[in-house]
């Protein structure tokens, strides 16, 4: 009997590995690549969460100190 071929082509190496799919972007990656994927999908929220904070620590420093213009 012969066995199945489980393995899919990786999204970033191109080659036939098992595979892990990305739900939010639904890529298969081989578990190295799917580990640096989410990596670089961690620094990237990490990112926006720092972004979003200082937005709106400034807002909320403009509205303790109003400036009239």
């Amino acid at each position: 009997m012969a066995m199945a071929n489980n393995k899919i082509q990786c999204f970033t190496c191109n080659k036939e590995k098992i595979t892990y799919p990305c739900k939010g972007c639904v890529k298969e990656f081989c578990l190295m690549d799917f580990m640096e994927h989410q990596r670089i999908l961690n620094d990237e929220l990490n990112y926006i969460v720092n972004e979003y904070n200082e937005f709106k620590q400034r807002i909320n420093e403009q509205k303790q100190n109003p400036q009239n213009d």
